[in-house]
């Protein structure tokens, strides 16, 4: 298990991906698993450093680890911004024409579907949205 805290703004986008390709690029050896894994942390940690604090500074939490039971990665992130279950977004009309869709809802569309397993959980006012892939 590895874990990287810093502070939640865009400044450090590119330490949170840095670290998470860090943790995964070695262990995954199919080139699509690893894209779908990145795009979906991408997706996940931009939605955190964008929408968790409008009002206030607050902390970003990574934590990535290997799954032993079955071969797999989980990536959980963890802030104590605003209370918001992505799991509970309803999913875009993909087919609406581009002008009638409403802005946003992509990423967590894309990360339903990248992922294997989605969990989320409101504990301690902490925000706890964990992503699971198996490969």
């Amino acid at each position: 298990m590895a874990s990287l805290k810093l502070s939640a703004s865009m400044e450090n986008f590119d330490a949170f991906m840095d670290f998470l390709k860090s943790q995964i690029e070695d262990e995954i050896s199919e080139k699509k698993t690893l894209n779908d894994i990145l795009i979906a942390g991408e997706e996940a940690i931009v939605n955190v450093l964008k929408y968790a604090y409008p009002d206030q500074n607050g902390e970003l939490e990574v934590i990535i680890q290997s799954l032993t039971d079955q071969k797999g990665v989980s990536i959980e992130l963890i802030d104590d911004g605003i209370p918001f279950n992505p799991l509970e977004r309803l999913e875009p009309d993909i087919n609406a024409p581009v002008e009638e869709r409403p802005i946003g809802g992509l990423g967590i569309f894309m990360i339903k579907k990248m992922m294997d397993v989605l969990s989320y959980s409101r504990d301690n006012k902490q925000n706890r949205f964990k992503l699971i892939k198996y490969y």
